[in-house]
């Protein structure tokens, strides 16, 4: 009896590792057709061009990261995990209620202890990306000196112009500062950090 509960059993499994194995496969050859299929797309739309995207080239996303490498704003391929010092500059009247660092920016004076010069991050696009500690997070203070490591990434934010043209038809659309700043689709590089430290203190 308990030989055959065995058998049965036996037989199960490896039927359970077929099946997986056989989806797998499926799998597969289907993300590979259609990775066929999109850069085929590609091809044609580089080919048939409107006049509002002449001149864009096309590329298709799975190449990015593999074929394709997307330089930030410091000068290194997303992803690439820097170390960059910096002073903070904040206005007198910046940003509003909601965003009170929207105007204040990190002047980079050094990536990786080489000196740099003219690279200005904005506030609202340096993230802090780690396990919750007020000790790393940094919050902007005018003529503060910090060191950031960390990473550049990227996406795409805001609204393609057709979303909002039919969401709002003929009527007029509203000027806020919060839609007129998702109202531009567009790819947006920032900066990733996991830990910090302030100059002016002991190391």
């Amino acid at each position: 009896m308990a030989f055959r509960v065995l058998k049965y059993v036996v037989i199960f499994i490896i039927g359970v590792g077929v099946g997986c194995a056989t989806m797998a496969v499926i799998l597969r050859h289907t993300i590979d057709a259609n990775a066929v299929i999109a850069k085929e797309r590609v091809d044609e739309g580089s080919k048939d061009r409107t006049s509002e995207d002449s001149g864009v080239k096309r590329v298709y996303w799975r190449d990015i990261g593999e074929h394709l490498a997307i330089i930030g704003d410091l000068g290194f391929p997303v992803g690439t995990v820097l170390t960059i010092q910096g002073r903070w500059i904040v206005p007198v009247e910046s940003g509003t209620v909601r965003d009170p660092y929207s105007r204040a920016v990190f002047k980079v004076t050094k990536i990786n202890r080489n000196r740099v010069v003219d690279i200005v991050l904005p506030a609202n696009r340096i993230f802090y990306q780690g396990p919750f500690d007020d000790r790393v997070r940094v919050r902007p203070n005018d003529g503060e000196r910090w060191e950031l490591r960390g990473y550049e990434t990227g996406s795409n934010t805001g609204y393609p112009k057709g979303v909002l043209q039919e969401t709002y038809g003929k009527t007029p659309m509203p000027s806020s500062p919060e839609l007129l700043a998702i109202s531009n689709h567009a790819y947006v590089c920032k900066f990733c950090y996991f830990s910090s430290r302030r100059m002016d203190d002991p190391e």
